[in-house]
Parts: structure tokens; C-alpha cells; sequence
């Protein structure tokens, strides 16, 4: 089969939502055809790595994390777009992000009748919150999300012939604004070999890694793990949070919070190249997590296919896959920092058996996320929804031979009767002025 997937990020770029796209590029292309389309320099072809093909299109790309990227569609850049997909000739398309590029790629493929399928990595209801700073994001956010927003996804998600959604949570949010017949619950993918690491660390060891992995944000809720931090013996444990800064003000509201706080335990790694990453698991023994939001969280597979429990607040991703006491421990998001240290200290109590049956079990909640699943789900929904798209096709030639047929018998009735009439008419004239001569000559 031949893929076309669209990407509003730039490679490296958009946090674990960025990643995705290029991981299913890469996983796709070990057995179909798939080409990346994403925002670049320039237009035109970036590399090729046996599959799969990633196409650029001329871009410029904003914010210190490269998060924002606007392309240019001039007359130019949009007909060697779409040369490159008449050329490339896709099954199907699959976007990412309603927005930017993948606008584009709908409408080609609206036109040329390609099917078209998008992923939810946002919640509809909660777009906005996804992308705004701070305090402003809710407010604008609930503001517009009845009116705009909505009538805009309802719009993009008309013209789509399946879209994902990744979990229960982000099912039930699209089901408000599009047909279920439409939806497919299908998780994001993960390579599991990257992360597993067998050998698990010494729970009994003094000091204990707690790990966030994630963008030093607002809804990633940094702050409410440092008055975490308050109610666990300081010399043994040790929080490290590993990612990019999202916001400066975030940044300073961390750091003195972490000074008021008087603790030497708390340490901010900032950004680390994402092949490192799994080092980080490796050597921690517990994942904490008090992000507000997330529809799927990659960093919370990612510690599930390394092993690592997790304790976390509830969110849509949390709320699906972690069971108390199996792989890790979930609380309300009302919970308080104190209750949250409690589920840390029940973890760090066991012993090394108890510690290592739920780090295995972590592992094995995460199998679900294996490539090799997630491809034969989706690759099932691409077929189904290509029968119905063809089949689609055949009613509405069918229609179309109907009307044709049906304007085709009405037009050659009303040309018979018309040219029957004008005969008659001729006829008529001929007789009346033949009448008229003889008349005359009477």
C-alpha cells in the first residue's frame, strides 16, 4: 500500500504529537510505500531511507522549539506539492494536524478522490488548550470552542473517510461533532525495544529516581510534583525533569518555587537529544506524572514499555492505561501533593519481587502500543474505509447514471414533442399559405 502522512512539525519538533508522525513514517515503510510530507526550508524532496520519501515544503518556523511552522503557498510551491502527490500516487493520505499542510492535502485528495483519514492528537472540546499559554487558555478557549472551533472540526472531519482516535476520551470528544461510524479507536505506536531494559533498578537502593519527561509547562503541571517532593525524605529520593522549556515565565515560576522550597533534590535537566531518553528510564524507578491534559501521552508509554511504574494524576491517557496497583498508581486530579507522595511511598516499600512483578507489568500493559499492533489496526481501517469509499463511488455513479438516464429519456421526450410540434408548425404555415394563394386567385 502507498501512504501519504502529513506533519505540521518539523522533525524533532511538536513534543510526543511531532514524533508520532515521523515513527509511523518509519514503521509503515518497513512493508508499504510511504512518503512524509512536512514543513522544511524548501519544497521538494529531503531524503529518501528505503520506503519512505520526505517531501519539504517551504516553510518558515517560529518559537524556540521550532514548534510553529507556516508555509508558503504560493502558486509555485502548491502545484509542485500536488505534482509530487499526482506522482507519488497514494492509496491513502493520513493527517495529522487539521491545519496548515494537511488542509492542502485534503482538498487535493477530495478532488482526485483519495481517501482521507486524520488523527486526533488534540481533544475538539480542548483545542485551544493544547496551544495557548497559561492562564489564557481556558478562558479563550471555553469561549470559542462552542462556535468556531467546533464548526471548524466539523468541517475538516466531514471530508475524512476515518478519523482515530487514541483513546476512550478523545472517542467520546469527536462523537460530539462527527458520526461514531467515522471513529476507530487506535493508539499511537511504539517501538518497545527502544525503552525495555530488563534489568530493573534496586528499589530498596537509598536513593530513589523519580522522572518526568515532558515540556516545563503549565498543563504539564511541574510545580505541582516539587510540593510532591515536600512529603518525601529528601535524602532519599531525587526528582529529575527532563524536557524542553514551553514557556520562560514557567521556567522562573519553577526555579523559585524550588528555592522557596529549600530542597536540593530537585533537579532540571532541560532539553536532551530523544535518543538519550531511554537512558533516563533505565536508570529511574518510578515515573510521576501531573500533566492536566493529555490525550496520549507518549512519555507515559514510554515508561510503561521501559518498565517503570507510573503514578500519576488523572487525565485521558492516565485514566486508560494504568491500574492501581498493577503498573503503577492513579489519583484524582483534586488530589493533594501529600496523597500523591503516599502512591510513591507504597512503590518505593516493596520489596525487589513485588517491585520487579509490577515493573513487568507495566511492560505488559504496553504491549498494546507495539508497532506490529498498531499497523494491522490501522492498515484494517485504511481497507474498510477504501471498500466503502469505492463502494460510495459505485452509488453515487449509479446516481449519476440515474439522473443521466432519467434526463437523457426526458430530454429526447421533450426533443421528440418539440421537433413534432415545429414539424406541425411547418406543416401548418405550409397548408395556411397555400390556403391564402388560392384564395387569391379566386
Amino acid at each position: 500500500m502507498k501512504i501519504l502522512i502529513i506533519t505540521a512539525f518539523v522533525e524533532g519538533a511538536g513534543g510526543g504529537t511531532g514524533r508520532v508522525a515521523y515513527d509511523m513514517a518509519k514503521a509503515f515503510s518497513n512493508e508499504h510505500e510511504v512518503a512524509l510530507v512536512c514543513p522544511n526550508e524548501k519544497t521538494g524532496i529531503i531524503r529518501k531511507e528505503g520506503n519512505l520519501t520526505i517531501y519539504g515544503i517551504k516553510s518558515v518556523t517560529v518559537q524556540k522549539n521550532k514548534d510553529l511552522s507556516f508555509s508558503w503557498w504560493s502558486p509555485k510551491e502548491k502545484k509542485e506539492f500536488y505534482n509530487f502527490i499526482e506522482e507519488f500516487s497514494p492509496d491513502v493520505i493520513h493527517s495529522h494536524q487539521p491545519i496548515n499542510i494537511d488542509t492542502v492535502a485534503l482538498k487535493y485528495a477530495t478532488k482526485h478522490s483519495i481517501p482521507f483519514f486524520y488523527t486526533g492528537h488534540i481533544l475538539p472540546s480542548q483545542a485551544l488548550v493544547f496551544f495557548l499559554p497559561g492562564k489564557i487558555a481556558k478562558p479563550i478557549n471555553n469561549l470559542l470552542s462552542k462556535s468556531i472551533l467546533k464548526s471548524y472540526f466539523k468541517a475538516y472531519l466531514d471530508y475524512c473517510d476515518g478519523i482515530v482516535a487514541l483513546n476512550k476520551s478523545s472517542y467520546e470528544d469527536h462523537k460530539n461533532i462527527i458520526s461514531s461510524q467515522k471513529l476507530h479507536i487506535i493508539q499511537n505506536g511504539k517501538d518497545l525495544r527502544k525503552f525495555y531494559k530488563g534489568n530493573f533498578p534496586k528499589i530498596e537502593e537509598k536513593k530513589k529516581k523519580l522522572l518526568f519527561v515532558g515540556y516545563l509547562s503549565k498543563r504539564k503541571n511541574q510545580e505541582f510534583l516539587i510540593d510532591v517532593m515536600k512529603y518525601l525524605p529528601e535524602d532519599e529520593f531525587e526528582l529529575n525533569l527532563v524536557g524542553p522549556t514551553l514557556s520562560s515565565q514557567y521556567l522562573k515560576n519553577v526555579k523559585e518555587k524550588i528555592e522557596e522550597s529549600k530542597l536540593k533534590n530537585i533537579n532540571i535537566i532541560g532539553a536532551v537529544n530523544y535518543e538519550k531518553i531511554p537512558e533516563y528510564y533505565k536508570e529511574s524507578h518510578i515515573f510521576v506524572s501531573a500533566a492536566t491534559l493529555e490525550v496520549q501521552s507518549l512519555v507515559i508509554i514510554e515508561a510503561l514499555s521501559s518498565g517503570t511504574p507510573v503514578v500519576g494524576l488523572s487525565n485521558e491517557t492516565i485514566d486508560d492505561v494504568i491500574k492501581n496497583g498493577k503498573n503503577g498508581y492513579k489519583l484524582p486530579k483534586d488530589a493533594s501533593p501529600k496523597e500523591f507522595a503516599e502512591r510513591i511511598m507504597k512503590i518505593a516499600s516493596l520489596d525487589q519481587q513485588n517491585y520487579e512483578k509490577m515493573c513487568k507489568n507495566a511492560y505488559e500493559s504496553s504491549k498494546v502500543f507495539d508497532w506490529d499492533n498498531v499497523i494491522e489496526k490501522t492498515i484494517q481501517m485504511y481497507q474498510e474505509a477504501k471498500k466503502e469509499h469505492l463502494e460510495k463511488k459505485r452509488r453515487e455513479l449509479l446516481r449519476l447514471n440515474a439522473i443521466e438516464g432519467a434526463n437523457e429519456a426526458f430530454y429526447s421526450s421533450a426533443y421528440l414533442v418539440a421537433a413534432s410540434f415545429v414539424l406541425f408548425k411547418k406543416a401548418l404555415t405550409k397548408q395556411r399559405i397555400k390556403f391564402r394563394r388560392r384564395h387569391q386567385l379566386t
